[in-house]
């Protein structure tokens, strides 16, 4: 199943309003909106423990990359908002586990409204306001930041 399958049923779809101006974190956030998408879809399809399961996984793993290199990035560019940032992505991730331990096969409809509506806060909230701080930096800096995402991304 894909989002383009069942819309965007988070509600958020990828656009170029939400470009950070480099091209591997624009993809990054693409592919965790393309991958929350799904996962609601796969939700509210009813499609099981397995199959949600798997696509959380996803999920997980497009995130915790994106982190790592944004974060590597910020480190390599002397970013001042750097350890605000990784205490959000923190802060994300444990509410991630969170929602993957307590609440990812909830059928109560106030648990998946809490759910959709903390994703969608974090795309929006971290995306077009935390990660849009960091532009002019990482914008001044593009031969620094692609060296880092580049190491980032080999591990």
């Amino acid at each position: 199943m894909s989002v383009e399958d069942q819309g965007a049923p988070l509600g958020v779809r990828w656009g170029e309003h939400m470009s950070v101006g480099v091209a591997e974190l624009d993809a990054d956030h693409e592919n965790i909106i393309i991958a929350l998408n799904e996962l609601v879809a796969a939700h509210d399809r009813h499609l099981g423990r397995d199959a949600i399961d798997a696509l959380f996984g996803q999920l997980m793993q497009v995130v915790l990359g994106h982190f790592a290199r944004e974060e590597r990035a910020m480190a390599d560019c002397d970013y001042d908002g750097l350890a605000y940032h990784a205490s959000e992505h923190r802060r994300i991730h444990e509410r991630l586990l969170e929602i993957q331990e307590h609440e990812l096969h909830a059928e109560e409809a106030t648990v998946r409204a809490e759910v959709r509506e903390f994703l969608t806060n974090w795309l929006y909230g971290h995306v077009l306001v935390d990660d849009f701080a960091y532009r002019g930096c990482f914008n001044s800096q593009r031969d620094v930041v692609d060296e880092a995402i580049a190491a980032a991304s080999a591990g």
